[in-house]
């Protein structure tokens, strides 16, 4: 697959190398890879030159081939064409017309709310195998269009298909078990079906979820309108996996009202979940000063609402106290919203106390932010900060796919330890060869 790049109207030449002789010992911080090899070694200067027009670059997915923006236009069914009367008919899509036998199968089944259908169709886009990558991306696509004509026809300031949550805090603070508290509360008193996707901490040795979040929402696992979805961080910064994102329009194309997403709740966990949540909730246990003093301003900052957990028995005092103090640093604090100021609850998961009183006002800040318009911008600003995120993850997988990068990032590596060259340089000298590269 030849890559094209065309974002600008110019000839950028990269300087890779220096001049050396073939019998010289690897010492010099400057390296050239030649693509015609398979082994690595220093030869002459080399120019390294990629001409670039104006449409922009864009893959399709069939044939893992690149084309022009003003050419993919012409693949890409009307949304019009999605739906007709209601029912969803993919006889006019072309992308539809793309997925295997299989998967046509799978996503004809979460438009029914099959179960079965919806954890298939989430393991292949957990895949990362480039077949199963490729026919994730149709189907992501097809059900983002159908969901597209859903809010149309709703109108400007009508309810999204889904509520996303967003949900984290520091170990301790009782997650799982006010996760399936409230769970169970939207399923039983309010008749909504709820998803949870948990983001667990995963196995060194398998690299699958080591919690396991079924064992720990049991009630929830087995209620007909919950599905719970446990999955491994696989090393992922944060935890959020890039799957997470294209998770959440799966279970919101197989019907689901609530979107749960639970975070392993440290470190950039908490910023990269409230960029694909609508509300994103901090959940903390009753805490004395010291405690409150060690949680990070950002995580506060970045919160719609703090729920004190835990709040009955001997830790009800602590609890109000708690309440009392994140009040007073919301007063002093610049709120993100101009049209939400943060609020500050308690509730118990063990006897449901306030359980209503949470959802109530997370549905309040919900109608307040579909009324100002402000939600329907929010989600159009994190499906491009996503698109960003996939790019950048995909650059770091073919970089490290390559053949000939691989030859060389190890030489270099050892000279960056060894301080013959900045990891600067050694970053440009791989970055250039890699631009040069064929796909």
């Amino acid at each position: 697959m030849m890559l094209k790049h065309s974002l600008l109207n110019r000839t950028t030449t990269s300087y890779i190398g220096s001049v050396f002789s073939s019998g010289r010992s690897l010492s010099s911080p400057l390296l050239s890879a030649s693509s015609s090899t398979t082994t690595t070694t220093r030869s002459n200067v080399k120019y390294y030159s990629s001409t670039v027009g104006s449409e922009g670059i864009t893959q399709d997915s069939s044939t893992s081939t690149f084309t022009s923006a003003t050419s993919i236009k012409k693949k890409i069914p009307h949304i019009n064409d999605l739906n007709n009367g209601g029912i969803i008919d993919h006889s006019k899509n072309v992308l539809y017309e793309k997925l295997t036998d299989q998967n046509k199968k799978l996503i004809d089944g979460i438009s029914n709310s099959h179960r079965v259908e919806l954890a298939r169709l989430i393991t292949l886009i957990e895949s990362s195998k480039e077949d199963h990558q490729q026919q994730a991306r149709l189907i992501i696509s097809i059900l983002m269009q159908i969901a597209k004509k859903e809010e149309e026809s709703r109108g400007k300031h009508g309810k999204p298909k889904s509520f996303r949550i967003g949900i984290s805090g520091p170990p301790g603070a009782g997650k799982s078990t006010f996760i399936e508290a409230f769970g169970r509360y939207l399923t039983t008193k309010l008749n909504k079906k709820v998803a949870v996707l948990a983001i667990d901490p995963s196995s060194v040795r398998t690299g699958g979820s080591i919690l396991g979040d079924k064992t720990r929402m049991v009630e929830l696992s087995k209620d007909p309108n919950a599905y719970v979805r446990p999955s491994s961080s696989r090393g992922s910064l944060g935890g959020i996996t890039k799957s997470t994102s294209d998770t959440m329009v799966l279970c919101e194309g197989a019907g689901y009202d609530v979107i749960i997403v639970e975070t392993v709740g440290v470190g950039q966990s908490e910023v990269s979940v409230e960029e694909m949540v609508d509300i994103f909730m901090l959940l903390v246990p009753p805490a004395n000063g010291d405690e409150l003093q060690g949680l990070k301003k950002g995580i506060v900052e970045m919160s719609d609402l703090v729920v004190v957990n835990k709040a009955d028995g001997e830790l009800l005092p602590r609890a109000r106290f708690t309440v009392a103090e994140y009040m007073s640093a919301f007063k002093v604090q610049r709120p993100k919203s101009e049209n939400w100021r943060p609020k500050v609850l308690s509730c118990s998961s063990l006897t449901n106390e306030n359980i209503d009183t949470v959802w109530n006002t997370m549905n309040e800040y919900q109608t307040l932010m579909i009324g100002t318009g402000e939600l329907g911008e929010k989600r159009s600003n994190q499906k491009q900060t996503w698109m960003w995120r996939y790019i950048e993850d995909e650059l770091m997988t073919r970089l490290h796919s390559s053949k000939s990068l691989n030859q060389v990032i190890p030489i270099l590596e050892q000279q960056v330890k060894q301080g013959e060259i900045s990891p600067s340089l050694a970053a440009d000298q791989i970055i250039k060869m890699f631009m040069s590269t064929k796909y």
